[in-house]
């Protein structure tokens, strides 16, 4: 006996096969083929909803430390000459003048007593008393004119520290702008510097 074939009718009429059934589209793809105006409310809504996470995530992201910067003292010199030698700048009771040679930090009072361009040697010097704290010389910066240097770049030599440097070209008589400053990489949240009457305090 022969087998008979059969055939399905679908709701259209048209007749189909088993083999070529296919499988109905999900939820969402008949969403996005059918109802294209709702589709599109459902992107604008993903799309805000990814917006407004990022934003929120980035707003909760902490901010980089900034470095912390206080000016330690700064003052007037008016160069002098060493009558003998190529030395130009501020010798205290030798010659030049600075405006203000006196400086505390952490209740402890310092004297500058030498801003020298040193020809000679071809080094920028400088010599503050009493002797400052290695912990200090890592975060301090002197500026002279339009140069700045880094306390932990000196070398150190009869209590005097020096920088390589050629002449700095001070003309005798001339005022230049002397600064000392404390600069702090990464500063920490609790690092305060207050400057004051004479006087800083770092914490």
């Amino acid at each position: 006996m022969k087998a008979r074939a059969h055939s399905f009718r679908n709701n259209s009429g048209s007749q189909s096969r088993p083999g070529d059934a296919r499988k109905r589209p999900g939820p969402l793809l008949r969403i996005l083929r059918f109802r294209p105006r709702r589709a599109a409310l459902i992107l604008v809504a993903l799309a805000l909803a990814i917006t407004i996470a990022g934003s929120a995530g980035a707003l909760t992201t902490p901010a980089p430390a900034q470095a912390a910067e206080t000016t330690l003292w700064s003052a007037t010199m008016t160069v002098g000459k060493n009558p003998n030698a190529e030395r130009y700048g501020f010798l205290a009771g030798s010659y030049g003048l600075l405006s203000d040679n006196s400086l505390t930090i952490d209740e402890t009072t310092y004297s500058v007593q030498r801003v020298l361009d040193n020809r000679e040697h071809s080094q920028l010097q400088f010599r503050i008393s009493p002797n400052l704290s290695d912990a200090l010389k890592q975060i301090m910066v002197l500026t002279v004119g339009d140069k700045s240097v880094n306390f932990s770049s000196s070398s150190l030599e009869f209590n005097t520290l020096s920088w390589s440097t050629p002449s700095l070209g001070w003309a005798l008589d001339a005022e230049v702008a002397v600064s000392l400053k404390a600069t702090v990489p990464d500063a920490p949240a609790n690092f305060s510097a207050t400057p004051g009457p004479g006087k800083v305090d770092l914490a």
